[in-house]
């Protein structure tokens, strides 16, 4: 009887660490489904207009950035490109990138500068009482710093979080710019599927 008992010990303390912890739900930080859906109407890098409500069954990808960014941007860009890869054969995900820097970002600027990274990410930019209200209702924090040193005259301090829409529309995780791109693409599946 002592050794049936010390073998089905053996066998369920076996059998917990072969099953080992739980994936989590979600890696980001999830917000709760409540409100309605976010809206704008943004003007994209080819001219046209972008109106978020017309994506609505697509997971979106959303960050707040700008093209002479020294570093944050690039980082969070180059991540999305090893995510669009891992999703290639998911065709649900749109990866928008809002301009916090309307003064210098045009459409022509935002085109080569996404084109680096992915022909299939979009770019909106506006004027500043369009882009303005899309800052205050995904809560961007942005502010101009004079960068004197530097012909580039002015840098962006920003937000740096990456927000996934669900597919009707509403904020459901934030990531950091760095997260691992495994990370986000386990996150948009779960949204996916979801």
């Amino acid at each position: 009887m002592r050794r049936t008992r010390s073998a089905l010990g053996v066998l369920l303390v076996v059998a917990a660490g072969a099953c080992g912890p739980a994936e989590p739900e979600f890696y980001g930080t999830t917000r709760p489904e409540v409100g309605p859906p976010e809206d704008f109407t943004l003007t994209d890098q080819y001219g046209k207009p972008y109106r978020l409500r017309d994506h609505r069954g697509k997971v979106v990808l959303l960050f707040f950035g700008y093209a002479h960014c020294p570093d944050v941007c690039p980082v969070t860009l180059s991540n999305w490109a090893r995510v669009e890869e891992a999703l290639a054969a998911q065709g649900d995900v749109e990866f928008v990138f809002v301009t916090v820097d309307p003064e210098r970002d045009t459409i022509e600027r935002l085109r080569d500068h996404l084109e680096i990274f992915s022909d299939n990410f979009r770019g909106l930019t506006g004027s500043e009482e369009q882009v303005t209200p899309v800052y205050e209702a995904f809560g961007i924090f942005r502010k101009k710093v004079p960068f004197s040193s530097s012909a580039i005259g002015y840098v962006v301090d920003h937000s740096t979080l990456m927000l996934l829409l669900d597919r009707e529309g509403k904020v459901r995780v934030t990531l950091p710019f760095d997260a691992d791109p495994d990370m986000i693409v386990h996150d948009i599946r779960r949204l996916l599927a979801s």
